[in-house]
């Protein structure tokens, strides 16, 4: 699905996170653009099916076959409202559906592995 949209349908969405995400000096345009149709890709599927939360299976199965992560495409898409998990962890996926029920608000998770 991410193979069939247009690198041009990503401009809105690299402007995005250009202006709310600080962007390493290695990451390319064209890594933004591979991030950004995967997250068009989980967006229109996403409303299609008329999810309120999806899970990824991204390691290591996705991330062999694309040779990056989901973190980012599933960040912005729980920042514009479906509750995004990853690693295939149904019971993760509960818990984040839990607490958005709770709180209001975007639940997050992420293995914090290394930061500056």
């Amino acid at each position: 699905m991410a193979e069939k949209i247009k690198d041009s349908e990503c401009k809105e969405w690299i402007n995005y996170l250009n202006s709310t995400a600080k962007i390493r000096e290695d990451i390319t345009q064209n890594d933004l653009t591979e991030v950004s149709k995967l997250f068009l890709a989980l967006k229109r599927l996403s409303e299609q099916k008329r999810l309120h939360s999806i899970n990824v299976k991204c390691q290591y199965e996705f991330s062999k076959e694309y040779g990056m992560v989901m973190c980012v495409s599933l960040s912005m898409l729980a920042e514009h409202g479906i509750i995004s998990s990853c690693e295939g962890d149904m019971l993760n996926t509960v818990s984040m559906i839990i607490l958005n029920y709770l709180s209001k608000n975007i639940v997050t998770y992420g293995d914090v592995i290394h930061h500056e």
